[in-house]
């Protein structure tokens, strides 16, 4: 979705976290963190974040899998996820021994991505259950689409609203100018559109 650098500079991260006890996730970070009795390797853009098996078999569906199936990434003992940026995988991992992570919202598309390969049915629900409510006129459009993309429902309701009901101010956006020919006409011919005036959509047909 298009959204500005500078229209996230008001937005703090958020805090996610899987409930653990708070003591096994002590120890479970202790071990990551100062690399104690690690025997997995997850490899991203040359960085490489040392791991252990167990902790992501019993937190992870993705890598249970990977383990069961015998492939070449569990004899090795490493895998490489150059489709994740090498920080988002670091703080996903973290998240998986139990931590308090914190998810910068400059990178909320790069999270959605990691959590649609790895599994992360919770991740993904607190980050959508966030997102919702920095949907505005101004990106809906954008939201909307990228909850298509991924099955946000929430998302998807929220931001079709918007672009239903805030119309005329939809198409002021950059979002709106930036759709295909033939979405734009899928918007305009749309039939819960909610029209003000009658020349709105002819406004709308002028400002694309």
């Amino acid at each position: 979705m298009a959204t500005k650098e500078e229209d996230l500079q008001g937005i703090q991260p958020f805090q996610a976290s899987l409930k653990y006890d708070n003591q096994i996730s002590d120890k479970l970070l202790d071990l990551l963190i100062n690399d104690k009795l690690t025997d997995f390797q997850i490899k991203s853009h040359g960085e490489i974040i040392k791991c252990h098996r167990t902790v992501l078999y019993s937190t992870c569906d993705y890598f249970a899998t990977m383990f069961n199936s015998g492939l070449k990434e569990a004899a090795e003992n490493k895998v490489e996820m150059d489709a994740i940026d090498p920080h988002v995988i670091r703080v996903i991992v973290h998240y998986l021994y139990g931590a308090k992570v914190k998810i910068e919202w400059e990178k909320i598309q790069a999270y959605f991505d990691a959590c649609e390969m790895l599994q992360l049915k919770d991740l993904k629900r607190e980050l959508e259950q966030h997102a919702v409510r920095y949907i505005s006129v101004e990106n809906c459009i954008g939201w909307y689409k990228f909850a298509e993309k991924y099955a946000l429902d929430n998302i998807c309701e929220v931001a079709r609203h918007l672009m239903l009901s805030e119309f005329p101010n939809v198409c002021k956006y950059e979002e709106y100018r930036a759709l295909s020919f033939a979405e734009v006409i899928d918007y305009l011919t749309d039939s819960e559109v909610k029209v003000r005036r009658h020349d709105d959509i002819v406004t709308a047909t002028i400002q694309w």
